[in-house]
């Protein structure tokens, strides 16, 4: 493999790599804010019933 195909290999995985982690990324902050949101709305319903 020459230069240019190590170049190629090396740009590609670098995307790659780079999607990938914007992905993981964004797929965990959606997650962790869904979550916190259903706690959230769990916790009210739950003070509201108690608290009646």
């Amino acid at each position: 493999m020459g230069r240019l195909g190590w170049l190629t290999l090396a740009f590609t995985l670098a995307v790659i790599w780079a999607v990938g982690l914007h992905w993981v990324r964004l797929t965990l902050f959606l997650f962790f804010h869904l979550w916190f949101l259903f706690a959230l709305s769990v916790t009210a319903l739950w003070l509201s019933a108690t608290h009646r």
